[in-house]
């Protein structure tokens, strides 16, 4: 309508960055303007340096436009952009493999994200990270199995190995349905147990 014109002009006009755009973008792509919203998408990605909003302009994009192809380049330019910086490495790649998985469906592409993380990881809680995300994203108990025989054994270097035996015990629970394995690991965790916050937690 010409009042919804108005007033996403009037929003395009104080948009101040790239995630501006975006919400504006959406809005006009959801009342039926596909090509403006494209404009403003493409603003938007010019004017986006930050992780979390590359994850919501490649969802608007993938999902509201419509426009897959373009969300995988922005997925492309985002997985460039985490070798470069490097910062939360592990995370930031497990994050950006479960997106593919769940907005583009490209289980092959976050496989290779996934074996790229676990050859950079340096402790049982990367592990962990990595392994849940074989478990939910891509279904490979198998793969993530492994990883948490690697997480357990990385405990025991650990100096706080009852709250990370709790971790990985409720990991095997909720991700690897392995409720054997899993009560094996509390009976660890409350063996080291330093207190009753230790025990409760348990519990």
């Amino acid at each position: 309508t010409e009042k919804q014109i108005k007033s996403f002009k009037k929003a395009e006009a104080n948009a101040e960055d790239g995630d501006d755009f975006r919400r504006v973008a959406d809005e006009i792509a959801k009342a039926g303007d596909k090509e403006w919203a494209k404009q403003l998408y493409k603003k938007a990605e010019a004017e986006t340096d930050d992780s979390s909003n590359f994850y919501q302009l490649a969802n608007s994009v993938g999902e509201i436009l419509g426009d897959k192809v373009w969300a995988k380049k922005i997925y492309k330019k985002l997985e460039s952009e985490i070798e470069s910086i490097r910062s939360n490495y592990i995370v930031e790649l497990c994050e950006l493999a479960g997106n593919l998985c769940k907005q583009l469906g490209d289980k092959a592409w976050a496989k290779k994200l996934y074996k790229k993380a676990e050859a950079d990881a340096e402790d049982n809680q990367d592990y962990n990270i990595i392994a849940d995300g074989l478990c939910e994203k891509l279904g490979d108990k198998a793969g993530a199995k492994k990883l948490y025989k690697k997480v357990e054994a990385e405990i025991e270097k650990s100096e706080e190995k009852s709250w990370e035996f709790i971790q990985l015990a409720e990991s095997l629970c909720e991700k690897l349905g392995d409720k054997g394995w899993a009560k094996k690991i509390y009976k660890r965790a409350l063996a080291e147990a330093e207190d009753t916050k230790d025990s409760r937690n348990i519990a």
